[in-house]
């Protein structure tokens, strides 16, 4: 790690360290939000804060800044007065003018000297001793002042000390705080404070305030500044002394993981065909609310209860047998150290009978423990008779803006349907500049209006005498993802299907012109799921990303699962198995070039709208053309390549390169995985129903033939069993276990139409080799159909030729169609023609 990030902060350009450096201390959206500016934290620690190297030493991050800079560039910035009307060639070089706080500031490398001069020579360390030149260190913070202050709200206030004597260097000097000395008493105090001032920000403050004498003359004040703060009910978060503690406990945890956090979340996901079992739960700690969005523990409830490292909130809330959690965004429920608010919707988790028996809908959850129906917050505290919420509890009086696709820093993504919300005060007032349209639900506020230009938007609240505001920027497309995430070591891919690669393909039928609306309606939440490809994802966020978008009718409940087999289909997504227990998560797949044949290809892989904007023009400049196939509009698209310079636009896109193979598969069912796992220890939860296509409780009288049956427990994976006589067959893939199902049964899951396979009922797929065989071959969509009667099919591309390799494989499980009795091949030439088909290229959709 430690590697890593010293890597990463040596290949920072000049540019990435102004930028950066100007977000951190200069922007309003940054950590210190709105507050003035009358000090700088830039130790060694304050500097690796501020470009994201917080892992690395002080000597690494010091190295890494002092190399931005030469005696003679110094010489030429910090040595010239400049007019005070020159503020912006100030903000430009804001780097230099941290440097001339950096070297009142810091101990490290700067030798022992008091003397300013003589302690900028020695960071300098290139032999020539002192540096003189620095009769323009005033003008330069001067001007910066001036022309910060004059830019409104996208900056802090600059508020320069008096200088004193110091004519020259004075700004700078009184601006450096804290000193390292000043850091280490305050780093000493907060390393000395037992666990249990941990539990909240009052206990914290009020401990501080106990041990204050140990602190020197400013920081005391300081402190005093933040305790009124929170005492009159204002936010602290961005108060600059409570910036400082927070990056110096992030410290602490990082020095000794085991010492206890500020900040912590426990929250749970429902999954599961009908969204009713309860498949993960995270905790998250930290001292940075951006440090809970990555959980450092996640499993079944069952080994929550035995976990060693639970935070102690957690852990009271536990053994107290009762928790509450809120609904939260991505499809979790949640509580965190924050407390909630009054009208939120709320679920009980209870192992106590007096509070599970006023539960009207039970979800049991094992060893005792049940999950009540969803209710008001007000609700579950009177069942609960108050239990169930952590008394360290933080008050929550700041501007929270949750929700939504968060792309960093203030910014979100403006997709109809993924807008955050915005949670206030009872009685607050609420003004947003520019206007939008805004729906109040309780304490959220909902911004409902269409934005149709990327921008940045001033949200403001005023309760009382307190008013808090944050600038938040919303774009309408994610950023190019710069890094994809892999496979953990706890996980393993879903295998359904046996085979091997078999000769390359050579003659598909890539659409040669484009089909359908592209971008359409699904577009939105493809560009939801790209932003959120810096980590494996939930299902449950997944799903609700999906389901944003997608049609409300009763009819189409399961389509979301369709949506989602079809974008693993088409290498969007790839799904993680969980190798201890129950439970996958997704991951978002980097785009690649697929060879299908001769001077055509099809793109897999996430595909949001930068990524197609940086392939249409490169594609253009190569001379390779696009065809997007988008009939099926909830299906993921299908994007074909025709040209000569495929290798060479991989090569520019930096995109892997691969040739598609036809799998040579065995014939059922020596085509499936084996399978070591057995239905010991675990019980029936459903039998298979062919009409309408799903697992059902208990079927009203035993079928003749085979039963498929699934069956579970709570530590490992579904299993799915199907009975026939004396023999059994196992599976933990439903894929398998549905067509194998079929095939003995005689029961087709799919049937041959019109140049596709359609699928019978709401359940069942090829195996996943299969169908990106089809879909590269044929550049047909495989996804969900909707009928006009808001009904719909799972469909499947496929040529004479497939078909008859998969009636051979799959037998029963493939229906077919009779055979022609005319084999007259001028008439199926005429036939395709009329089609608007041609013997190599299949055009779908116009």
């Amino acid at each position: 790690m430690q590697q890593t990030e010293e890597s990463i902060l040596r290949n920072l350009s000049v540019n990435d360290w102004v930028q950066r450096l100007q977000n951190h201390y200069l922007r309003a959206d940054g950590p210190y939000g709105s507050t003035k500016l009358t000090s700088l934290d830039v130790t060694p620690a304050g500097l690796a804060a501020a470009v994201d190297a917080v892992d690395c030493s002080d000597e690494v991050v010091l190295k890494a800044f002092m190399a931005l800079f030469s005696r003679s560039y110094v010489q030429k910035i910090l040595g010239t007065k400049i007019h005070e009307s020159s503020g912006l060639y100030a903000y430009n070089n804001f780097h230099l003018l941290v440097l001339s706080c950096v070297v009142a500031a810091t101990t490290t490398n700067a030798g022992d000297s008091k003397q300013y001069r003589e302690r900028l020579g020695a960071l300098l360390d290139d032999g020539k001793g002192a540096e003189q030149k620095v009769d323009g260190v005033n003008s330069l913070w001067k001007a910066l002042a001036i022309w910060v202050n004059k830019k409104g709200d996208l900056y802090r206030e600059i508020v320069l000390p008096e200088p004193g004597s110091w004519t020259l260097i004075g700004y700078a000097a009184k601006l450096a705080y804290p000193s390292r000395k000043d850091r280490a008493y305050l780093k000493k105090i907060l390393k000395e404070l037992p666990d249990k001032a941990l539990d909240n920000q009052n206990i914290l403050l009020n401990y501080l305030k106990g041990s204050s004498y140990r602190l020197p003359e400013r920081m005391r004040d300081d402190l005093a500044d933040l305790i009124r703060c929170y005492g009159n009910n204002q936010s602290i978060e961005t108060h600059h002394f409570w910036q400082l503690i927070e990056n110096i406990l992030v410290e602490i945890s990082r020095e000794e993981p085991k010492h206890s956090t500020l900040l912590w979340s426990i929250s749970v996901s429902f999954g599961g065909w009908d969204g009713e079992e309860l498949e993960d739960v995270f905790m998250s700690r930290g001292n940075r609310r951006a440090e809970l969005e990555n959980p450092f523990w996640h499993g079944t409830f069952s080994q929550l209860l035995t976990e060693y490292r639970t935070p102690p909130q957690i852990k009271k809330l536990l053994d107290s047998g009762c928790i509450i959690l809120c609904e939260s965004y991505g499809g979790l429920w949640t509580q965190d150290d924050r407390k909630p608010k009054e009208k939120q919707k709320a679920i009980i988790l209870s192992c106590s009978e007096k509070i599970v028996k006023n539960f009207k809908k039970s979800l049991k959850l094992g060893h005792r423990w049940y999950c009540s129906e969803t209710m008001s917050f007000s609700s579950a505290l009177q069942i609960t008779a108050g239990k169930g919420i952590s008394d360290s509890n933080h008050q929550n009086t700041e501007l929270r803006i949750e929700g939504g696709i968060p792309l960093g820093r203030g910014k979100w993504l403006s997709r109809p349907g993924y807008l955050p919300n915005i949670y206030i005060e009872k009685d607050a007032k609420l003004s947003i500049s520019p206007p939008l349209k805004l729906q109040a639900v309780g304490n959220i506020i909902n911004i409902i209006e269409l934005i149709k230009i990327d921008g940045e938007w001033r949200i403001e609240w005023k309760l009382k005498n307190n008013t808090c505001f944050k600038l938040v920027r919303f774009f309408k497309n994610a950023p190019l993802v710069s890094k994809w995430p892999e496979r953990s070591d706890r996980y393993e891919a879903a295998v359904e299907l046996s085979y091997e690669d078999g000769v390359p393909l050579t003659n598909s039928e890539i659409v040669t012109s484009s089909s359908g609306i592209f971008p359409n309606q699904l577009s939105d939440a493809l560009e939801a799921i790209y932003a959120r490809a810096g980590a494996p994802r939930s299902e449950s966020e997944i799903i609700g990303i999906l389901r944003t978008v997608l049609p409300t009718d009763s009819k189409l409940k399961y389509l979301v699962w369709d949506v989602l087999r079809s974008l693993e289909e088409a290498g969007w997504l790839e799904q993680d198995i969980k190798r201890s227990w129950r439970g996958r998560v997704w991951r978002v797949l980097p785009p690649r070039i697929v060879i299908t044949g001769e001077n055509t290809a099809i793109v897999e892989g996430a595909i949001a709208a930068a990524e197609f904007d940086f392939l249409r023009i490169e594609a253009q400049r190569v001379g390779v053309n696009i065809h997007v196939n988008s009939a099926l509009p909830f299906a993921a698209p299908v994007i074909g390549l025709i040209g000569t310079g495929l290798w060479e636009l991989a090569e520019i896109l930096g995109w892997p390169f691969l040739r598609a193979k036809i799998p040579e598969i065995k014939t059922a069912p020596n085509c499936w995985p084996l399978e070591n796992r057995t239905e010991m220890g675990r019980k029936l939860a459903g039998v298979w129903k062919a009409d309408p296509g799903l697992f059902v409780s208990e079927l009203q009288q035993k079928p003749k033939g085979p039963t498929l049956s699934r069956l579970v427990r709570e530590d490992d994976r579904d299993v799915f069993r199907i009975e026939e006589g004396s023999t059994t067959f196992i599976s933990t893939q439903r894929i398998v276990a549905l067509l194998e199902y079929a095939r003995r049964t005689n029961n087709p899951l799919f049937i041959y139409r019109d140049r596709c396979l359609e699928r019978q009922g709401a359940g069942g797929y090829l195996p996943l080799p299969v169908a990106q065989w089809l879909r590269r071959s044929t550049g047909i969509q495989s996804g969900p159909c909707l009928t006009c009667d808001q009904s719909y099919s799972y469909h499947y591309g496929v040529n004479e030729q497939q078909l008859a390799v998969l009636e051979k494989v799959f037998a029963c499980a493939i229906q077919g169609h009779k055979k022609s009795k005319s084999n007259n091949q001028v008439m199926k030439i005429a036939k395709q023609r009329h089609r608007g088909m041609r013997l190599s290229h299949f055009i779908y959709g116009n």
